[in-house]
């Protein structure tokens, strides 16, 4: 406070904290903003300080990482408490000496061995007879949800000794009024409140406007009665005060002086004088567009930046709108409501949070002032990307070996400081920032741009390189995510097509998987920069992007002769930290965070981009976490446990919330939050299940009891309606959350007890993995088993879990392996992910879907690349090409011959593509995909030739051409065959209805006279597609789906595969001709005739593909082995020489007919294409 004010109040706080009779022991200063309480809380520390008797203080910033965290406000006051009492300090090193990790204070545990035993034992400090902790401007640390936690433990303080008293002060606001209110229950009559909305300091306010302007010329002015009306104008408020002598002083200027202040006086101070001040303050802004222009680019990019930044740093990202000197005229015109931290290397703050609320208030700022923030975003953006462009180069810090640590650098942290401006280094950090809040338009072109040359060209890896030098490699995949929606986003923008046409790469940017580099290679990276060059390129798998673009650009780099991977791994991080087995993990609602429950007792939190441990582990259980899991708004965490306790924990500060939840009578095993959060369900060895109250943490309702033996999993339905729980007994129950009561009857199917369940997205099925090592899928409405159960683990299939988008379910088993399987059809979708060498124990998707990760009894947790590539393959009418479409939502052509990919892939789909098909004249491809829609390609340019098609309702499965190339026939799993127009796209007729499951092939006969198609219903059904009926035929053989059905080149017969067989019909009669074609021991997904007519080629799931001869229905030669996974597509080349195949394996294969041998190596989808 200013010398002479507010004595009053400093008096009757000092005479309280030195009155030992006093029962209150917390001090809350509050009051609104601009009332003086820092000011307060500072003079009452200086104070103490002078008397030596403050113990602590903090000094909340809400614009500074660090002094807005809750997390450090309770460890640093122990800090500085133990160096003020020397008996408490040597208390605190004895027990940071046997457990050095309570010096992180995540719990009551920790509070209390570091902060209520240390100073039980201990008595008053022999130097003083108190000490005081103030902390100020609580209400700028943390949230409502995390600040009360930190007030508790203050308050607690507080009581533990009669030497010690606490000062709190904040704005008046309900949670923190309400959290001390709730502490009186616990600790009486400790609370003593200074409310200073209530004091009216006229006195303080005239003294503290005589101190500001009593220098001003001439002397005495503005005069005594102006003086006092000024303060009575401030209402009580001192920011009203200071600004408005600020206002005042700025200029030299005796007549702007007086205009001013009759503008000050004249203005009305109702309802919100801070507000009223700042329509005065930015009305003073001289007259003109230039003027207003520089302070709307100079306010709003303060506003806007992420962190403050010094004036030089701000003058480089403006230096396209604003010139230096007109820059740094606005700071100093804006001097009363800035200030320079020369701790923070000089940054420029603004002082007061209600100027920048006030400026980006659309309803109450004037509109040549208003700041829209987007708008400065993007312009951020351009800047920042003009400047890594600019500023970025090979090795810019000049390190001279690759053999040293950054650690073992000398005098890297200078060399980083000379090389990287603050204003490069900003943009390092915040480019994908600005882009993803930038405005969208046309500026976006121009971002295009930028971004083209920023990762066409090694730039990308300069940025690479500057990061680690920041120590700050982990920001990498999170901006790129940034990145990648952004792309996402625009792509869907018609303005766009053209400069994404024109920039076809930054389409195919798909940061997870197009540069995991930063991810691969984090840890050589982050310890010597050097290896992003040594070690990163030269081992990057060869058909990655990074290898392809950049590694020539280095010749002096190592080169890798043989043994290269071809491709990213799918294990992208391997988590290392916990001491015993990993019982269960799960994302947070975001994707940053992993979370993670060990037999080891305790709870981690991990980065999921950098796979780094963050904080410590969350201790408090007394035995094994069997489950863990987020609530829905990323807050908090439960914990279910083997100590027969469920516990909440604030997800940031890794504190406990509240008492943990007993009520149960055995183990724990699982626990679950309901899609609101209010509520969370858990099962346990008891045979129980219990609902409670998220906030209050009392049951809700009576435990739902139904098993005859333990739950082992329980999770609510996506509508919050349902819970489907399963147990030891062999069977899943679903319950009515709200009245507790069991719907319908169990599902059983299962042959031993059921580890896992799991809601499909949409609520209308459920999943679940048992003992018997197969996975059933439900139907959440009848209780019925939808087909059959799921077959490929080896061992107890323990945790089962569906994507986001519930097209796929993942599959956690103890034989190691990680199984993803299509969710419609039931089909195992590429290799099983290996890499655990022990149990796992639990799986989840990411929230995007991008990633998987598992937990093992090995200790150890895997993140995993969860997109899947399953080229479905076919030539083009001359035998030149191959076209080939992927899960990964691309179509890849190809040179027959040299099999080099022809061009960028085609981009339009928006999910995994299932079907692809040359027209007979070659000029176009037609392709259909998940995302329920046909596609039509200009071979020649690449691009679409008009709008998706669009009229099925679920996945496209099958397309072709008719022989005339007029008309395209598809099949869908809605169970419908559709015509289509080739030329304007239009569908002709009605659908072709008939029958009743999923559509897996459908084929027009070579005189355009009539449609085959093979589905789920095991039925083949041929149509009439001049008349445009519904399936007048159906071929009944097969015990299982049709995959697969072709016509012979003559339109005589049809082939079809399904089951293990292959049977060829008479087309006229819809009889069989001969046997069945056996040979394969799993099912067969493809069958194509040779041109000639004399061959059938089959594809099957046992990773093989056969010839056989169509006369004799013997196979011709041995098996064609070479692929590693299952053949999903085969065909013949038009001259009949070649036969080429696609597989799980995310390989294409040309093979020689005669030969019977591979031609040249596999192609490979290139990486993240």
């Amino acid at each position: 406070c200013m010398t002479g004010t507010r004595a009053k109040i400093l008096k009757n706080i000092d005479e309280w904290l030195w009155d030992d009779a006093s029962p209150h022991s917390l001090l809350w200063v509050h009051g609104h903003p601009g009332s003086g309480k820092s000011a307060i809380a500072t003079s009452v520390a200086q104070s103490l300080h002078r008397a030596g008797a403050l113990g602590a203080s903090f000094f909340c910033k809400h614009d500074d990482e660090k002094l807005q965290d809750p997390a450090l406000v309770m460890p640093t006051l122990v800090h500085q408490l133990a160096q003020v009492h020397k008996a408490y300090g040597k208390a605190v090193a004895d027990v940071l000496g046997t457990d050095p990790h309570s010096g992180y204070m995540q719990g009551p545990r920790e509070f209390e061995s570091l902060v209520e035993q240390p100073i039980a034992l201990v008595g008053k400090p022999t130097h003083t007879s108190l000490l005081v902790v103030v902390v100020d401007a609580l209400d700028e640390c943390g949230t409502k949800e995390t600040c009360p936690p930190l007030l508790s433990q203050l308050v607690k303080l507080s009581t533990l000794a009669p030497w010690l008293k606490v000062v709190v002060t904040s704005r008046t606001l309900k949670y923190l009024s309400d959290c001390l209110e709730e502490a009186q229950k616990d600790h009486g009559d400790y609370l003593r409140c200074l409310d200073l909305d209530a004091e009216r300091p006229a006195d303080d306010l005239l003294h503290v406007t005589r101190q500001l302007l009593g220098k001003l010329g001439p002397h005495g002015w503005p005069g005594e009665p102006k003086l006092k009306e000024l303060a009575t104008h401030a209402d009580g408020l001192f920011i009203w005060i200071i600004v408005a002598c600020g206002f005042l002083t700025s200029t030299m200027s005796l007549e702007t002086r007086e205009r001013r202040l009759r503008d000050l006086l004249s203005g009305s101070t109702a309802g919100d004088p801070v507000g009223a001040l700042w329509a005065l303050y930015v009305e003073s802004i001289p007259p003109g567009d230039d003027n207003h222009w520089e302070f709307q680019m100079v306010v709003g990019a303060m506003i806007a930046t992420t962190v403050p930044l010094p004036g030089s740093a701000l003058a480089a990202l403006l230096k396209d709108y604003v010139q230096a000197e007109s820059l740094h005229q606005t700071l100093e015109h804006l001097q009363s409501v800035l200030y320079v931290d020369s701790s923070k290397g000089n940054v420029v703050r603004v002082c007061r949070t209600s100027f920048s609320d006030f400026l980006t208030d659309k309803e109450h700022c004037p509109p040549e002032f208003y700041i829209e923030q987007p708008q400065h975003h993007a312009r951020l953006t351009q800047a920042c990307l003009s400047i890594l462009v600019n500023g970025l180069r090979f090795n810019i810090c000049n390190l001279e070996s690759s053999h040293l640590f950054n650690a073992q650098v000398p005098n890297l942290e200078n060399r980083v400081k000379e090389a990287i401006s603050t204003q490069l280094e900003y943009s390092c950090l915040y480019w994908a920032h600005h882009l993803a809040q930038g405005e969208r338009g046309s500026s976006e072109m121009n971002v295009v741009g930028l971004l083209h040359k920023f990762f066409h060209e090694p730039l990308v890896l300069y940025w690479v390189e500057a990061l680690s030098l920041l120590g700050q490699l982990g920001a990498a995949t999170p901006m790129l995510l940034q990145l990648s929606a952004w792309i996402g986003h625009i792509s869907h923008q018609a303005t766009m097509q053209r400069a994404l046409a024109s920039n076809s790469w930054l389409m195919s940017w798909d940061c997870c998987n197009s540069f995991p580099c930063p991810n691969t290679f984090y840890q050589p990276i982050m310890q010597s920069t050097p290896h992003l060059y040594v070690s990163a390129l030269p081992f990057a798998p060869m058909h990655s992007r990074i290898s392809s673009r950049f590694s020539l650009l280095f010749p002096n780099a190592i080169k890798v002769t043989h043994g290269q991977e071809l491709y990213w791994p799918s294990l992208q991080h391997l988590l290392q930290g916990h001491m015993l087995s990993v019982l269960s993990v799960a994302y947070s609602p975001d994707g940053y965070h992993i979370v993670s429950g060990s037999a080891d007792w305790t709870i981690c939190i991990w980065d999921a981009k950098t796979g780094q441990l963050v904080g410590e582990p969350l201790r408090g259980h007394t035995d094994i976490v069997a489950s863990v899991m987020y609530s829905p708004d990323g807050c908090h965490i439960v914990s279910g446990s083997g100590d027969k306790t469920i516990c909440i924990w604030d997800a940031k500060t890794g504190q406990p919330v509240g008492e943990p939840l007993r009520g149960h009578t055995h183990s724990v095993n699982s626990v679950a939050y309901s899609p609101d959060g209010c509520h969370i369900v858990s099962g346990s060895w008891d045979g129980t299940i219990c609902i409670w109250d998220a906030k209050t943490r009392q049951p809700v309702g009576r435990t739902l009891e139904g098993h005859t033996d333990g739950v082992f999993s329980v999770i609510y339905s996506p509508d919050g309606c349902h819970i489907v729980s399963g147990s030891c007994d062999k069977t899943a129950c679903i319950w009515d959350a709200k009245t507790g009561q069991p719907v319908g009857k169990p599902l059983r199917g299962h042959m031993s007890l059921v580890y896992s369940v799991a809601y499909s997205p949409d609520g209308s099925h459920i999943a679940s993995g048992s003992a018997d090592k197969t996975i059933c899928i439900w139907d959440a409405k009848t209780g019925q088993l939808v087909g059959e159960p799921l077959r490929g683990h080896t061992d107890s299939v323990v945790s089962v879990m569906y994507s986001p988008d519930g097209s796929h379910i993942v599959s956690g088993s103890h034989d190691k392996t990680i199984c993803t399987w299509d969710a419609k059809t039931g089909w195992p979708v590429g290799e099983p992910l290996r890499g655990h060498t022990e149990c796992i124990s639990s799986v989840a998707y990411s929230p995007d879907g991008c990633h998987i990760v598992s937990g093992s009894d090995g200790e150890t947790i895997c993140i995993w690349d969860a997109r899947i590539e399953q080229p479905v393959i076919a030539y083009s009418p001359d035998g030149c090409h191959i076209v080939s479409g992927s899960y990964d939502k691309t179509i890849c052509i190809w040179d027959a011959k040299t099999g080099q990919p022809m061009g960028e892939p085609l981009r339009g789909h928006t999910d995994s593509i299932y079907s692809v098909a040359y027209s007979p004249d070659g000029c176009y491809i037609v392709s259909g995909s998940a995302d329920n829609t046909i596609c039509i390609w200009d071979v020649k340019t690449g691009q679409l030739t008009g709008e998706p098609l669009k009229g099925h309702i679920d996945s496209v499965h099958s397309v072709a051409y008719s022989p005339d190339s007029r008309y395209i026939v598809s099949g869908s799993h809605d169970g419908t065959v559709h015509t289509w127009d080739a030329k304007t796209g239009q569908p002709i007729g009605e659908p072709l209805k008939g029958h009743m499951d999923c559509i897996c092939s459908a084929a027009y006969s070579l005189d355009r006279c009539h449609i085959v198609s093979g589905s789920d219903s095991e039925i083949i059904g041929i149509s009439d597609a001049k008349m445009e009926q519904s399936v007048s035929g159906s071929l009944r053989r097969h015990t299982g789906t049709i995959n697969s059905v072709a016509y012979s080149p003559c339109g005589c017969h049809i082939v079809s595969g399904s089951d293990n067989t292959i049977y060829i019909w008479d087309a006229k009669t819809g009889q069989p001709v001969g046997e069945p074609l056996r040979g394969h021991t799993h099912s067969v997904s493809s069958v194509a005739y040779s041109p000639d007519g004399c061959h059938i080629v089959s594809g099957s799931w046992d990773d093989t593909i056969c010839i056989w001869n169509v006369k004799t229905g013997q196979p011709v030669g041995k098996p064609l082995r070479g692929h590693t996974n299952f053949v999903t597509s085969v065909a013949y080349s038009p001259d009949g020489c070649h036969i080429v195949s696609s597989s799980y394996d995310k390989t294409v294969c040309i093979w020689d007919v005669k030969a019977g041998q591979l031609v040249g190596d596999p192609l490979q989808h290139p990486d993240g294409v």
